[in-house]
């Protein structure tokens, strides 16, 4: 069975899945709370029915759910908007029916993903050039106020003209980004044994930096013991961790070449 995505779903998309699943979402439950967070009874009529919360209800909770041909649940989860429980609804369903995951996991992992993203994924439209325009006098105020410092790389003629593709890349390429992964929308990555996992983050740069502080940190401890080992005239050193990769690290603070 082809897997369909779970994120990046347009309202529209999200409409058209319910409808072709025949599924319906709405409240399934609501509780009313006082103004010290205890429970609040029911008001019922004669016949059984709810007819409100009373009067010293000042927060309510409702719990959100689904019904489909195949039954109905309710989410155990409070605090949803419209649209969330319906974006819920269908990552769930995805989750629990195309990708063999768990009842419990598809609907913790279906809720985190939508109180942690911005759900439903509304398409932006391109830049006209007016727009365009304004972006670029808004860069050249900042660089000849100081603000911002053009790599030497980069043609200076990307901020004054327009049609200029610029696919400048700096020479520098950290060999464990190749370890990211992401999942759900966050960035993950694991140590060069595949021992340690790391994350999440928010945005592949966020890992990117963790990775680099990571090797950073490695460079200066073995930095460190190397120096430990002269100071003591051990005469032998272990290898650099990432054979001296990261020597060169304007940040990286040290002499490796003793």
């Amino acid at each position: 069975m082809e897997k369909t995505k779970l994120t990046g779903m347009t309202q529209e998309e999200v409409d058209s899945f319910l409808k072709e699943k025949k599924i319906t979402v709405a409240v399934m439950w609501e509780e009313g709370y006082d103004k010290d967070g205890e429970y609040v009874d029911q008001i019922f009529d004669d016949e059984g029915n709810f007819k409100s919360h009373g009067e010293d209800a000042v927060n309510i909770e409702r719990m959100w759910g689904f019904s489909s041909p195949n039954g109905f649940h309710t989410f155990e989860f409070s605090g949803l908007e419209e649209k969330e429980a319906q974006y819920l609804t269908v990552v769930f369903h995805k989750l629990y029916e195309d990708y063999d995951t768990s009842w419990n996991d598809a609907e913790t992992l279906s809720y985190s993903y939508v109180k942690t993203c911005t759900v439903p994924y509304v398409p932006q439209p391109p830049m006209t050039e007016e727009e365009q325009e304004e972006v670029r006098n808004k860069l050249i105020e900042c660089i000849d106020s100081g603000n911002v410092v053009i790599p030497k790389e980069v043609d200076e003629n990307l901020f004054t003209k327009s049609g200029i593709v610029e696919d400048w890349k700096p020479d520098y390429e950290n060999p464990m980004w190749k370890n990211i992964v992401e999942e759900l929308g966050r960035f993950y990555w694991t140590d060069e044994h595949g021992l340690e996992r790391y994350g999440p983050y928010d945005t592949i740069q966020e890992a990117k930096d963790s990775i680099e502080n990571y090797c950073i940190g490695r460079e200066e401890a073995w930095h460190s013991e190397r120096m430990a080992k002269a100071d003591q005239d051990a005469g032998c050193y272990d290898d650099p961790p990432y054979g001296g990769f990261y020597e060169d690290l304007e940040n990286f603070k040290g002499d490796n070449n003793v």
